[in-house]
């Protein structure tokens, strides 16, 4: 969930600066931005608008990259006043490359990097590291399972592999109980799979949770993407998850 708060703030940078310029920019044709041909109208506007936020409309575009995650990479002279600092004292960020990654399916901007260099930008638009394949899949499957969520929130870290989790029950207190998480992935020429698995202990007759009289129970989300990464189906077996509203 720590990646799902800094990824909303990256969000909320690009939706005021497509929000700024949409109020007062029209871009004349020697202005207009050139994206390749299969390139989705909604990306170009927001790309373009962008590019006028951060004060350069005539952007030259360098790369779009298109699939499940589109990203686009502009060249230019760019400033974000809107762009978070730790005072005011700080000087306002600037950059020679703009990078934007969006969600096809919202539309949404999902990360946003401003630096003076293509690699130092892109290497932002995923938490840092590269937007691999496997990123592509796992970033996938993660919105997926949000999507089908009735939890205040999911107790899986934002990565493969096992982990000791915390999950948050239901309440309008904050309350958890600790149980075992995984996140794994399989992938073959036709499809990817990612499986979600929750392992946590029920309560036993005397009302205690770890005990040797706990009743284990168990959750498993299967999300199925096709090779570009889109989700084709889910599938969710087992106990209901303590962290889902009923």
């Amino acid at each position: 969930m720590r990646r799902q708060s800094a990824v909303s703030q990256r969000i909320a940078i690009v939706a005021v600066l497509i929000a700024a310029a949409f109020a007062g920019f029209a871009p004349a044709a020697s202005a207009e931005l050139r994206f390749p041909a299969l390139t989705p109208s909604w990306v170009v506007t927001a790309a373009t608008k962008t590019a006028a936020g951060l004060g350069d409309p005539n952007a030259t575009v360098m790369s779009v990259r298109l699939g499940r995650f589109p990203v686009v990479v502009l060249k230019g002279t760019f400033t974000c006043p809107q762009c978070s600092r730790p005072s005011s004292a700080t000087p306002v960020q600037t950059g020679r490359y703009v990078a934007l990654r969006f969600d096809a399916v919202s539309h949404e901007v999902t990360d946003f990097g401003l630096a003076q260099t293509e690699p130092a930008a892109t290497s932002s638009l995923c938490e840092g590291s590269p937007c691999t394949t496997r990123a592509t899949f796992l970033d996938s499957a993660f919105k997926a399972l949000y999507v089908q969520s009735r939890a205040l929130s999911e107790p899986f870290d934002h990565r493969l592999g096992p982990s000791h989790c915390k999950i948050r029950l239901p309440v309008s207190d904050y309350k958890w109980i600790w149980g075992q998480c995984s996140v794994l992935m399989s992938i073959s020429r036709r499809q990817t799979v990612v499986a979600f698995s929750e392992t946590w202990n029920g309560l036993d007759r005397y009302g205690r949770r770890y005990s040797a009289l706990s009743p284990v129970h168990h959750h498993v989300w299967k999300i199925t993407e096709s090779p570009a990464g889109f989700v084709t189906t889910i599938r969710s077996t087992g106990d209901y998850p303590p962290q889902w509203r009923r």
